[in-house]
C-alpha cells in the first residue's frame, strides 16, 4: 500500500503465474479471443480492430483530499465482497473461492460457509457477490457454481448475526454461454428495499450473442427483484421494472452492459452507479439518477466507452458513461467501481464517488454536481493493489479489497 515514492510493479508482474493473474486477464476481457467463435461475425470482427485513438473523458489532477488505508485484515486470501449487517457491527467477507467469514472488532473469523467444493473459479467465476437484507434476516451470495451457472443464493440469519442453517436457498439461476469470462458481481439492496444483481454479457468475444442489448436475456443487465427465500416463487419482480414479460424480462431493471463487477446506490441521491469492464480499449463509469434508471441502456457492444464498436449509440434510453479512460500500458485494464462517500471520518470527500482499477492500483475521486454530471476527477494519491472490490458500512465509511493484501479501512491521512 502506497501514497507516494516510486512507482510499484503493477499485478501482472508481482503476481504472475498466480491466481491474481488470472483475476486480472478474466476482468480485463483478455484481449480479443476466438475462443469459441467458429465463423466470421460482426462482434468478432470489431473485437480485433485496432482502438485508435481512446480518449479520457477529462484528465485526473493531483490529489486534493489527504487519504490513507488503514489495515483491517491481512490475513484473509483472495477476498472478492463485504456484506456489512444493518444493525450489528459485523461484516460478511465472501472469498473468491467460496468461503465466507465473519468480520468483526478487526478480526476475520473461520469460514462460516465453505461453498468451495461446488464453485468453479475459472477466470471471471467465483463466489463475487454478497449483501445483506435490510432488515438483517438474510444473507445473499452470488456465485458460479462447479458448472458455471450463475446463481443467487440466500442463507436465514439470528438476531445475532449466525447462520441459522449450513444449507442456503436458491433464488435466481442463470445459465451460461460455454465461456468463463463476464460473470458480473455486483449485488446490493438499495434504497426501495429491492435487490439489484449485475451480470456480465456471458463472455463470448465482443458479445457476439447481442445478449447486453437483448432486454429478453438476463445477461449483461442489471436485474432487479424483490427476494423471499423459501416461498414460491423465490422471488418477484416489482411492476416498476421497465418490462412486463412480452417485450422483456420482467427482471430486467438497466441493459447494455459488458461486465458490470461492481454496482452501487449513493445513499443521499439515490443514483445508481456502475463498474463497467471494457474489451480492449476502454474502462467506463455510469450513473444514473433514480428517476431515468428503469430502462437506462449503456450501449455495450454498440460501444466502448464512448468508441464505436459496432456503430453509434443505442436508439432510446441511452446513458453515456460519467468517466471513461483508455487501455494503456502499465496502466489502467479493469475498472473496479466503487461508492460515493458518506462517511463522517473525511468531511471532505463526502458526495464523491471512489473508484479504482484492477491494474492501474491508484484511487480516483469523481465530483458530481447536479444532473450527475461531472465535475471533476482527482487522484486520492493512495494505490491498491489488486484493487476487487471497494465497500460501504452502515456508517458509510469504505472498505477496501485487496486480492493480494486483505481488506482496509479508507481513513483521512
Amino acid at each position: 500500500m502506497s501514497s507516494s515514492g516510486p512507482r510499484k510493479p503493477s499485478p501482472r508482474q508481482l503476481l504472475i503465474g498466480g491466481s491474481a493473474l488470472a483475476l486480472a486477464v478474466l476482468l480485463a476481457g483478455a484481449a480479443a479471443r476466438a475462443r469459441d467463435d467458429d465463423a466470421p461475425n460482426p462482434s468478432v470482427v470489431a473485437a480485433t480492430a485496432p482502438c485508435g485513438v481512446v480518449e479520457q473523458t477529462r484528465p485526473i489532477g493531483p490529489p486534493e483530499i489527504a487519504v490513507r488505508a488503514e489495515p483491517v485484515a491481512g490475513d484473509v486470501t483472495a477476498p472478492t465482497a463485504i456484506a456489512f449487517h444493518p444493525t450489528l457491527p459485523i461484516g460478511y467477507v465472501a472469498t473468491r473461492s467460496g468461503l465466507v467469514h465473519r468480520l468483526e472488532a478487526g478480526a476475520v473469523s473461520p469460514p462460516l460457509l465453505d461453498l468451495s467444493a461446488d464453485t468453479s473459479t475459472q477466470y471471471d467465476r467465483g463466489l463475487l457477490g454478497a449483501a445483506v437484507a435490510p432488515d438483517g434476516r438474510w444473507l445473499y451470495l452470488y456465485r458460479t457454481d462447479g458448472w458455471g451457472t450463475s446463481q443467487l443464493l440466500a442463507w436465514p440469519l439470528a438476531p445475532d448475526g449466525s447462520l441459522t442453517s449450513e444449507s442456503g436457498t436458491r433464488v435466481l439461476t442463470q445459465e451460461q454461454p460455454p465461456s468463463t469470462h463476464h460473470k458480473g458481481g455486483g449485488l446490493t439492496f438499495g434504497p426501495d428495499g429491492m435487490l439489484y444483481l449485475s451480470l456480465g454479457d456471458g463472455g463470448r468475444t465482443g458479445d457476439r450473442d447481442g445478449n447486453a442489448q437483448d432486454p429478453h436475456s438476463l445477461l449483461g443487465k442489471v436485474l432487479r427483484i424483490d427476494p423471499q427465500p423459501g416461498e414460491a416463487p423465490p422471488y418477484t419482480s416489482p411492476a416498476s421494472n421497465p418490462y412486463d414479460g412480452d417485450d422483456g424480462r420482467r427482471e430486467v431493471y438497466a441493459l447494455g452492459l459488458r461486465n458490470p463487477y461492481r454496482i452501487a446506490f449513493d445513499r443521499g441521491t439515490g443514483d445508481l452507479w456502475i463498474g463497467d469492464v471494457g474489451h480492449n480499449c476502454a474502462e467506463e463509469v455510469d450513473v444514473v439518477a433514480p428517476d431515468a434508471a428503469a430502462g437506462a441502456n449503456f450501449g455495450w457492444n454498440h460501444l466502448e466507452g464512448t468508441r464505436p464498436f459496432l456503430g453509434g449509440a443505442p436508439a432510446a434510453r441511452y446513458v453515456p458513461p460519467v468517466f471513461s479512460y483508455p487501455h494503456r500500458s502499465g496502466g489502467g485494464c479493469a475498472v473496479v467501481g466503487g461508492t460515493v462517500y458518506r462517511g463522517e471520518a473525511i468531511p471532505a470527500l463526502v458526495g464523491r464517488y471512489v473508484f479504482g482499477d484492477f491494474c492501474d492500483e491508484a484511487l480516483t475521486a469523481l465530483e458530481i454536481g447536479p444532473g450527475t454530471t461531472l465535475v471533476g476527477a482527482s487522484s486520492l494519491g493512495l494505490e491498491v493493489p489488486a484493487l476487487v472490490g471497494i465497500s460501504e458500512d452502515p456508517a458509510g465509511e469504505l472498505y477496501l479489497l485487496s486480492f493480494s493484501e486483505g481488506i482496509f479501512r479508507l481513513v483521512a491521512g
